[in-house]
């Protein structure tokens, strides 16, 4: 089948003698793409409920066979690769002769694809900072998503989110020296990707950041409309984000801060474009920790939602700094955050040297 023996993260591959689904029962359809079919499983024995990554490649014609399975192979390798609390977790994949099956955490509080997804501050915040964390595990993988939309951001009755599908996803060094392509959604690539004028680099993903930080913050999101053809949607959405990025009024509950954070994400240039790094040390995200962690009942959130140790790191280095009232006017902050301004500013400056060398 041609994937790596182990799998990475110790991933189990068992070859079933009879059929891939042997040993659960079909609970229902939970969702379907181009190349599969996602089930609601329940192990006969376990009675343990999963959610079930079926291709079946009988199911399509014999000269595209080949290439069908091995993007599922590459799907399987690099998401096993990416293990982590931010993604759906891969617990093993059964094969046979028909078919492959992911076996995968069912995450039961549906994906961040909603009306009114975060409708408090403190989800706000939360969902960006586990994205991002997400998206920098990955990128510390060597692995890009390349399909970061909505209905692939998947979230917990609790509001933990889990990154999925990574039927797009490649290494970086592959992306880089790869042929252009439009991958996954259209409405969350940037313009190097819709125009075929590249780079292509790992910023790919945080301009899919930039994107679902909109939905986040203002409950909308840029959607081309049904009736567009493909070849020329590429160019509607860019103006479309284009005349976003530049219209005189912001869309609902963002602030200056909040859209300096989405213009940074989402710049049309990827070495101008902000890294993740950067959004970390971002005065808005550094305040709303800070206030977070002196509320007792925020503050146990921020334990579920803070998991990855250099994102960690960071904030516990602003705890020296006393909270202040989310109305302070940025002038203020300059003063008292001295420190998150500068590293702000100091990891704007070096992410841009660095691409440029």
């Amino acid at each position: 089948m041609g994937l790596e023996i182990p799998l990475p993260n110790g991933i189990p591959l068992n070859r079933r003698q009879k059929s891939i689904l042997e040993e659960y029962d079909k609970l229902k359809e939970i969702g379907s793409g181009t190349y599969a079919k996602v089930f609601q499983l329940r192990h006969k024995k376990t009675g343990i409920v999963t959610a079930g990554k079926v291709l079946r490649p009988e199911h399509f014609p014999s000269n595209t066979e080949n290439r069908v399975v091995m993007m599922f192979v590459n799907e399987i390798q690099l998401l096993a690769k990416s293990q982590c609390p931010g993604t759906v977790k891969l617990f093993n994949v059964e094969w046979s002769h028909d078919g492959i099956l992911l076996n995968l955490e069912y995450v039961d509080g549906g994906t961040v694809w909603k009306e009114q997804v975060c409708p408090t501050p403190l989800l706000r915040w939360t969902h960006l900072v586990q994205l991002v964390q997400g998206v920098q595990h990955l990128h510390s993988q060597g692995v890009v998503h390349r399909d970061l939309k909505p209905t692939n951001i998947l979230r917990t009755t609790n509001g933990l989110l889990r990154i999925a599908d990574f039927g797009w996803a490649e290494t970086i060094n592959k992306l880089k020296s790869s042929n252009g392509e439009w991958p996954g959604t259209l409405e969350i690539n940037p313009p190097e990707v819709l125009t075929f004028s590249g780079p292509l680099t790992e910023r790919i993903d945080n301009y899919a950041v930039g994107m679902n930080f909109l939905l986040f913050i203002s409950n909308r999101f840029v959607c081309r409309q049904k009736s567009v053809e493909v070849n020329a949607a590429a160019n509607v959405i860019l103006k479309m984000v284009s005349s976003l990025r530049t219209a005189k009024k912001t869309p609902p509950n963002f602030t200056v801060e909040t859209w300096e954070l989405f213009l940074g994400l989402t710049h049309p240039d990827p070495v101008q474009r902000w890294s993740l790094l950067q959004v970390c040390h971002h005065p808005w995200i550094v305040r709303n920790y800070l206030q977070f962690v002196s509320d007792r009942a925020a503050s146990h959130t921020l334990d579920c939602v803070l998991w990855h140790e250099p994102t960690r790191k960071i904030f516990q280095s602003y705890r020296v700094v006393p909270p202040l009232p989310s109305h302070t006017p940025p002038s203020l902050l300059h003063r008292v955050f001295p420190r998150a301004f500068a590293d702000h500013h100091h990891h704007r400056h070096r992410d841009k040297d660095e691409q440029q060398t």
